[in-house]
Order: structure tokens, then sequence, then C-alpha cells
């Protein structure tokens, strides 16, 4: 649809040179005119296919910094709720000065390349909590794992039975974890009736629509301090944003 924005607006900028002024004046065209605009866009494309690309390119460009600079306003008037929430799993030091926020779906495997290294940092350091934010976008499997994990938190499970779900290697249907959950000592018939709570079903929903809000499209992605991370972060740049936070 944008593509077809760009090249319709480019013809009929170059067509308004050339066409009737009355014709663009009125909103209409006559055959003839219309074949001159669109025989205008083909030269345009044959001849300076680099105008199209600047001009896609200014586009995405434009949109890419709208979306960031309502993201990082997003961050910052929902504060309370990424870093507050008190339906949130958290890990590390739950009074501690930096949050490092984290949106995160069990079978993403940038997630699990990252899953340890998360935990490790905020424990090395002892000032620092971790608010897990589930965010299952990978389809049923993942919505399973993130209502289990959710209600694993019932039973005073939520990190251990997170640590072992991202170190699954094999494929995580149902049945694996359900067979994980087991292994880590959750009560399994409890674990399938709290699943079902709509208090879970609403922690979802709200996840989703924070996650919409701060324009993130893929995980992982992670929030520390005022800044937005997308994608998996490796253990210096960890380090510097939560030291950068502390600052703040």
């Amino acid at each position: 649809m944008r593509i077809r924005h760009v090249l319709g607006a480019l013809g009929l900028a170059a067509a308004l040179a050339l066409a009737a002024p009355g014709a663009f004046a009125q909103g209409t065209l006559t055959p003839d005119q219309q074949k001159q605009v669109e025989d205008i866009v083909r030269r345009i494309i044959k001849e300076q296919p680099r105008l199209i690309l600047d001009a896609l390119q200014d586009l995405r460009r434009q949109e890419e910094a709208e979306a960031q600079t309502k993201a990082l306003k997003a961050v910052k008037e929902k504060r309370d709720e990424i870093v507050k929430d008190p339906t949130a799993p958290v890990a590390g030091n739950p009074d501690g000065d930096v949050a490092v926020v984290e949106f995160f779906d069990y079978r993403c495997p940038y997630c699990k390349s990252v899953a340890e290294r998360v935990i490790q940092t905020a424990k090395k350091d002892g000032k620092v909590k971790v608010v897990f934010k589930e965010l299952p976008i990978l389809g049923p499997e993942s919505v399973f794992a993130s209502r289990a994990a959710l209600a694993a938190q019932r039973q005073g499970k939520y990190l251990e039975f997170h640590i072992a779900l991202m170190n699954v290697k094999e494929r995580l249907t149902d049945a694996v974890t359900m067979r994980i959950a087991a292994g880590v000592g959750l009560d399994v018939e409890k674990l399938k009736k709290d699943m079902a709570s709509p208090e879970i079903s609403r922690i979802l929903e709200k996840n989703t629509d924070l996650a919409e809000e701060l324009n993130i499209r893929g995980t992982p992605a992670f929030i520390i301090g005022d800044q937005l991370v997308p994608g998996a972060i490796d253990t210096d740049n960890l380090e510097k944003l939560i030291a950068q936070a502390r600052k703040k």
C-alpha cells in the first residue's frame, strides 16, 4: 500500500506540469490524461529507479523515527506498569535500584540464548531487579507454556520453571511443558487448574497491549532505565545499560 502511495504521488507530481490544469483542479482526468500520467510513472521507474528507492528509504526512516519517539514516550508514561506490576514475576533483587524488564517467548531461540545471561548479570550485580513479561507470540504452544509459567508462580516455583523451560532443546510442545513442570516439582493437576484462571488471561492480554504501545515487534525485547532495546543483548552491553540507568 505504501509503495503504491509513493508511486502515485511521484506520478501525479510529474504529470502536473504536462496534464491540463483544469482537469486536475476538477479532480478528474480524461483517458488521454490518465495515459500520460501512467506513461510518466513508468518512465520515472525505468529511468530513475533510485528516486523511488530514496523515497521509500526516507519514508521508512521517518516512520522508524516516529515509532521510536512514540515508544520512548510510552516507556516514561507507562513506567509503573512496566516496572511495578504486582502480577509480573521477578528475579534478582526485588528492591533493586535498576530494573531490567524482558518481554519474551519460551519458543524463541534468541530468548533462550539470553535467559541465563540476564539472571546471572542481575545476581552478579546484586542491585538489579529482573521483571519478566510473558509475550507468547509464536503460536499456541508458546501460549500454553506462558500460562503454565504464570500458574507456577502460585506454587512459588516460577523462576525454577522459567529456567527449565528456557533450557529445553527439543520442541516445546504442551506435553513437554507438563513434563518439565513435573520435573521441577510442580503439582501438575493444580497447575492445570490454575492455568485456566481468568487472571492469567488478563496478564497475557495486558502484556500484549503494553508491547503494542511500546512498539515491540518481536522477542526478546528489553527495557532498561529509559532505554528500549530490541533483540538479544550480550553481557557487556547489558552491564553498560544497567550502569547508564543507575547514573540517571
